[in-house]
C-alpha cells in the first residue's frame, strides 16, 4: 500500500528522446518498449521526441535545429531528459541535448545502445562523445564490461542498464526441439549465410524459420532451393512474443563485434526459449550453459553441431528450457523501467537538499 507521502508526491516529468520505428531495429524497438512501459505508469508524465521523424529526409544541421526547437518547447515542463541513441549520434545529437540541458538546468540521462566503446569513434567525434558521456548525470551502459571500462576511466556515474523486454506468458515446456527461429535484420554480419549452410541436413526433420528485413543487397533468393530453412517475412514488434511461443529454440549466429545484448535474444528468453548464439560482444553476459549454447562466430561446423545437439539431446534441451525461464526475470522491462524512475527521483531529491 502506498504511503501518504507517496500519494501526495508529484509525478516525475520525463522527456524521452530517441528513435521510434520505423525503421525496425534494436535501438528503435528498445526505445519504443521503454516509452510504452513508462506510458502505463501513472506516476510518470512522459513526453517523447521521436528522432526518426526529425531525421527523415532532413540534413543533419536542419535536424539538429528542429530538435533544439522541440526540446525548447517541452523542456520547461520536465524534470529529467533521457536520450536513447547509438554510438555515432553521441557527438552530434548527444552534444546538442547536453548543451540544452545544461543551459536549462535539467538532469541529463544518457543511454547508449550496443556494447561498443564510444571512443572507437576516434578523432574529434570520439573526443566529443567522451565529453558527452562524462558530462551526463547518469550514463546507462548496456553491458557490464562497458560499465567497468567507463568506471576505470573515471566515469563514476556509469551504471548497468541492459536491453530489456516485457514478460508475457512463457512458451509451453516441450520435450523435443524441432523448430528453430531467427529474427532480426538479415545481413551478412548476422551470420545469415552460415545459418543457411548449417541448417541443411538437420536431423529429425528439424527446420529454421527466418523473419526480418533484408540488408546488404540481400533478398529472398538466398533461400531458394533450401528445404530446411524458410523465409517468413517481417513481424511487427508487438507480434514477436506470440510468434516466438510457436518455436522450440532461437538461433542468432551473429558476427557483429558491436553486439551488446541483442533484443531478439532477450525476446526469446522473455518467453522461456533457449537457443544458440556466438561469443561476440556482450552476448556471453546473457547466454551461458544454463540457457543456451555459444559457438565461435563464422564457424559453420560449430553452429551445425550446436543445432544438432539441441535437436538430438532431449535432456540437454529440457535443462536449457528451465534455465531460460529462470533467466528471463533479470531482463524484465517492467523491472528496469521502475529502476530508472527510482534513479531519477533519487537524483532529483539529492539536488533539492
Amino acid at each position: 500500500m502506498e504511503t501518504i507521502e507517496e500519494e501526495l508526491s508529484p509525478n516525475l516529468k520525463l522527456l524521452a528522446i530517441g528513435f521510434l520505428p520505423p525503421p525496425l531495429g534494436g535501438v528503435s524497438v528498445s526505445f519504443e518498449i521503454f516509452c510504452n512501459t513508462l506510458a502505463r505508469d501513472n506516476k510518470v508524465d512522459l513526453t517523447v521526441i521521436n528522432l526518426s521523424n526529425i531525421q527523415k529526409d532532413t540534413c543533419l544541421p536542419k535536424a539538429l535545429f528542429i530538435l533544439i526547437k522541440q526540446m525548447w518547447l517541452h523542456i520547461g515542463k520536465c524534470d529529467v531528459v533521457k536520450l536513447y541513441c547509438a554510438t555515432p549520434q553521441l557527438s552530434t545529437i548527444g552534444l546538442v541535448i547536453l548543451i540544452v540541458c545544461r543551459f536549462r538546468r535539467k538532469l541529463f540521462i544518457l543511454r547508449k545502445a550496443a556494447g561498443t566503446d564510444h571512443r572507437t569513434l576516434g578523432g574529434v567525434a570520439g573526443r566529443i562523445a567522451d565529453f558527452v558521456v562524462k558530462c551526463s548525470d547518469l550514463f546507462l551502459a548496456q553491458t557490464k564490461v562497458l560499465v567497468a571500462l567507463c568506471r576505470k576511466r573515471g566515469v563514476a556515474h556509469a551504471k548497468w542498464y541492459p536491453t530489456n523486454r516485457p514478460l508475457g506468458p512463457p512458451a509451453e515446456l516441450r520435450n523435443k526441439c524441432k523448430r528453430l527461429v531467427f529474427m532480426g535484420q538479415i545481413r551478412l554480419s548476422k551470420g545469415i549465410f552460415e545459418l543457411i549452410e548449417a541448417a541443411e541436413g538437420l536431423p529429425n526433420s528439424g527446420i529454421v524459420d527466418v523473419y526480418g528485413p533484408f540488408f546488404d543487397d540481400l533478398d529472398e533468393t538466398i533461400f531458394k532451393g533450401k528445404t530446411q530453412i524458410n523465409y517468413r517475412g517481417i513481424l511487427r514488434p508487438d507480434k514477436v512474443a506470440a510468434k516466438l511461443r510457436e518455436y522450440d529454440a532461437f538461433v542468432l549466429p551473429t558476427k557483429a563485434v558491436t553486439e551488446g545484448y541483442p533484443g531478439f535474444i532477450l525476446e526469446a528468453l522473455s518467453v522461456g526459449l533457449p537457443g544458440i548464439s556466438t561469443t561476440v560482444g556482450g552476448i556471453p553476459e546473457i547466454i551461458n550453459d544454463h540457457c543456451g549454447i555459444l559457438v565461435s562466430p563464422g564457424n559453420v561446423a560449430e553452429l551445425r553441431s550446436a543445432m544438432h545437439r539441441l535437436i538430438l539431446d532431449e535432456s540437454l534441451y529440457a535443462s536449457l528450457c528451465k534455465g531460460a525461464l529462470s533467466t528471463r526475470e533479470e531482463f524484465s522491462s517492467e523491472y528496469w523501467t521502475n529502476w530508472l524512475v527510482a534513479q531519477c527521483k533519487h537524483m532529483l531529491s539529492t539536488l533539492e537538499r
